[in-house]
This record gives C-alpha cells, sequence and structure tokens, in this order.
C-alpha cells in the first residue's frame, strides 16, 4: 500500500468512513464541515501571513528611510567637519599673519631705548597679544580633537623633572598672589617613562593655572601618588588641590564643557574661553584616564586623573653622550647669506629688521616663482620659506628646488618653513615636499636665532 493511500484511509477513518461502505447523509455533513472549517482556517492563516508582511515591508521601508537619513547626516556632519577644519586652518592662517607683525614688532620694539612709562605699555601690549594666541591655539586644539587629527607622541621623558618645571613656571603667579605652591613627589628609583611630555605639561599647566587663578588664599599643590608598581609600567594619580572657593554640586556637569565656566562670573573677574578644562579632559582621555573632581564649596577643590606609563629604562652607563652637533653661545654673531620668501609686507618688514640684528644678509622673493629663480641663479646658505605665495606655493617652490640640487648635485641647503599654517598635518606638509624644518608664526627674534644656528650648525659641520 502506498503512502497516498494510508494517509486516505487515515483520513476515512477519522470521519467513520470505509471505503467499502457509501457514506450517510451525516458523514458527509460531517466531511463538508470538517472541509469547510479547515479552508476557514487556512484562509485566516493566509490572512495574517499578508497582514505580517504587509507590516514587515512597511517596517523594511521605514528602516531604510531611517538608515538612508542617518547615512545623510553622517554625509553632513562629516561635510561639515571639513568645512569646519577648512574655515579653521584658513581663520588661523589669517589671524597668524598680522599677529606674527604685532607681535615682531613689539619683539623689536622691546629692544629699543624705551623710558620706564614705554616699557609699562609695551609690556601690556606684548601681553595681550599673547593672551590673544593662547585663545587661538586653544580654539585650534579643541578643533583637532574633535575631528580626530590630534596624535599623541610616544617618546622617553622624566616625570619628576617635569613635575618640577611646571610648579617652577607657575611659581611666579603664585608669589604674586601671596599663595603657597607645592609638589609632592614619590622618591622613586624610577622618573623615566614613554609617552606625550607636551601635552602631560599642558594638561598640568591648565589645572595648576586654573587653580592659581581661582584661589584668593592658601595653597595650591601637586600631588603626584604610586597606585601601582609593575616590571615594565607605573600606575600613577596626579593630583592638583587648591583651597579656593570650590564648585556647586550643580555646576559639576557643564565644567567641562567646551567654551563654558562653572559661573558666568568668573569670566568677568577671570576671562577665559573656557576650554582650558575641555581640552585638558580630551587629553587624559587620549592618554587612557578620566579628569575627576572633588570640591567642598568654601574650602577648594582637587583634580586629579590616573595614567598608567610605560617605563622608559636608560642605558646602563650613566656617562653624559657628547653632543652629536656643536653649539654657539647664546651672544655669538651670526653671519650667512640667506633668501627670504614671504609675500606679506608686515612679515617682510619685521623679518628684515630680525635678520639685520642677528647679523645675516639676505634677499628677498615675493613669490615661488622668483625664489626658484633666485635659488637657480645664486647660493644662500638657508632658505625661509613661506608656504601661502601667489603663483606658485611654498611647497612647489622647495620640490622644483630639490630637483635641482639633485640634477647639479649640490650640497643640500636648509630650507625652513615659515608659515601661518598650525593645523595638524601641516608640519607633515612642509616636511614631505622637502623642507627641512618648520616655525609657525607669530615668530620671536629668541626663537629665529635658535632655529637659524641650529641649522647653520649643523651644515657648517656637515
Amino acid at each position: 500500500m502506498s503512502d497516498f493511500d494510508r494517509t486516505l484511509n487515515r483520513q476515512l477513518r477519522s470521519l467513520k468512513l470505509t471505503p467499502d461502505e457509501a457514506p450517510d447523509a451525516a458523514c458527509w455533513r460531517t466531511f463538508l464541515s470538517k472541509i469547510n472549517q479547515t479552508y476557514s482556517d487556512h484562509k485566516h492563516d493566509y490572512y495574517l501571513l499578508e497582514r505580517s508582511l504587509e507590516v514587515s515591508s512597511q517596517e523594511m521601508l521605514a528602516l531604510n528611510e531611517s538608515l538612508k537619513q542617518e547615512s545623510q547626516e553622517k554625509i553632513r556632519a562629516l561635510q561639515q567637519s571639513k568645512e569646519k577644519s577648512r574655515f579653521l586652518a584658513n581663520m588661523s592662517h589669517e589671524i597668524r599673519t598680522p599677529m606674527n607683525g604685532v607681535l615682531g614688532m613689539l619683539d623689536i620694539l622691546a629692544k629699543t631705548p624705551l623710558d620706564p612709562q614705554q616699557h609699562e605699555y609695551l609690556h601690556t601690549a606684548y601681553s595681550s597679544s599673547e593672551i590673544l594666541l593662547e585663545v587661538i591655539n586653544s580654539v585650534l586644539d579643541l578643533s583637532k580633537i574633535e575631528s580626530g587629527k590630534l596624535a599623541l607622541e610616544r617618546i622617553p621623558f622624566n616625570l619628576r623633572k617635569l613635575a618640577d618645571d611646571m610648579v617652577l613656571l607657575f611659581s611666579g603667579s603664585a608669589t604674586k598672589k601671596h599663595l603657597v605652591l607645592s609638589s609632592n613627589i614619590p622618591e622613586t628609583n624610577h622618573d623615566w617613562f614613554y609617552g606625550d611630555p607636551i601635552r602631560l605639561k599642558q594638561i598640568l599647566g591648565n589645572l595648576l593655572g586654573n587653580a592659581i587663578k581661582f584661589t584668593k588664599s592658601g595653597t595650591v599643590a601637586l600631588h603626584i601618588d604610586i597606585q601601582k608598581e609593575q616590571s615594565d609600567k607605573t600606575s600613577l594619580r596626579l593630583l592638583i588641590a587648591d583651597t579656593g572657593a570650590g564648585i556647586p554640586s550643580s555646576q559639576m556637569e557643564v565644567l567641562f564643557n567646551a567654551f563654558s565656566q562653572a559661573d558666568e562670573s568668573t569670566t568677568r573677574l577671570y576671562g577665559g574661553t573656557g576650554l582650558g578644562l575641555t581640552i585638558a579632559q580630551e587629553l587624559v582621555q587620549l592618554m587612557g584616564g578620566r579628569i575627576k573632581v572633588k570640591s567642598t564649596l568654601g574650602q577648594g577643590s582637587t583634580f586629579y586623573f590616573d595614567l598608567t606609563l610605560e617605563k622608559h629604562h636608560l642605558p646602563a652607563s650613566t656617562a653624559p653622550e657628547k653632543s652629536s652637533t656643536a653649539t654657539l653661545p647664546n651672544n655669538a654673531e651670526l653671519s650667512g647669506h640667506l633668501l627670504l620668501v614671504e609675500d606679506n609686507l608686515v612679515n617682510i618688514k619685521v623679518a628684515h629688521v630680525m635678520l639685520t640684528k642677528l647679523g645675516f644678509s639676505f634677499d628677498i622673493a615675493m613669490d615661488g616663482l622668483e625664489a626658484v629663480e633666485k635659488l637657480d641663479h645664486n647660493h644662500y646658505d638657508l632658505v625661509l620659506m613661506d608656504c601661502q605665495l601667489p603663483g606658485m606655493d611654498g611647497y612647489e617652490a622647495t620640490r622644483r628646488f630639490r630637483q635641482q640640487e639633485l640634477e647639479r648635485k649640490t650640497a643640500r641647503t636648509p630650507v625652513i618653513a615659515l608659515t601661518a599654517n598650525a593645523m595638524q598635518g601641516d608640519r607633515e606638509t612642509c616636511l614631505q615636499a622637502g623642507m627641512d624644518d618648520y616655525m609657525t608664526k607669530p615668530i620671536s627674534m629668541a626663537s629665529l636665532r635658535q632655529k637659524l644656528q641650529q641649522w647653520l650648525v649643523q651644515t657648517a659641520s656637515a
């Protein structure tokens, strides 16, 4: 017997029918009723399935629309981020260019004979310019962090010396307010670690600066505590405590928000953009930690964060290494024939006075094409190259000059970028174009002297 026959017989028996006997009317009614019921059940199931598919289709359409909208929002956000980065890069260049003229001329003016009142006026102007530059740098730092373009260095540094240097740096500010500034650093056999000392100084500088700013009397202290010591790394807690006014608990939530301060009146009393704590928090998070704060009104505040730093083991020999390059005393006379490539008349005037006072002779090129022509026909000991130039920019001019050197097999002439570009990647762009070093405007005479001395001495040694 086949499977079909067996199934048919089973269904007939369920209806009390047999293949050998004709069904009566009652059996037929039962059979038809069961068929109707089965049909109704299947029809209902089909309806439910149809509705389910319809709902699923609507959900899929809604989900697709949501994903499409989310994708468009991300594209718009990315585009806005790129536009913001371009805007900040352009603003950085446009602001730093005149700032180079302002600070440069003030720096030059400070070295001329002035009476005490003129010195006071000059000091006020210079201090105000430095505050403006600090605000510009803070905004740029925040932009780099938000765009994910700020990368931390990993170099050896002495933590004890770094902390001592920071306390020494702020000792003058504390003394002016009659505050006691102290440090408590554990006596340990290991002081050297890998990390980013510049950014760590920036964090401690923001926290120490705030502590001194908002403390009218009493103490400010920097503590470094060892949380866990291991053979290859150390977990540390860095803590800055003050006896200032304290922070209300209701204002803790906005403490690390950009462009905000715990109390708006502090902006009027002390100034500032409210970016210091935001940048410090972001930098600590990049280092793998988080700033926390404890505060009691009228008693002071304590900011602290934990970091785990990899140890740097010094060589067994403690003999001081000989410098690979010679150095000159700070008051030594410098000499050389330079090429200054710059299109801004104010910056040309500033550089003219600085280079003349430093003892250099120099030619001036106003654009990249003129620079290439001068480099083709003259010998220079060093080139100071602006990057943003009319026509041919400084990058292309440097690439062509390097090609000239290769074709003529002449010695490499140092090219130093003097640029108002200060965004992440600008230094790398200069080096990739063939430049040897990078200076961000505004530039002081002391920093220019140091940079020129460094490269001219290296070139002479080579």
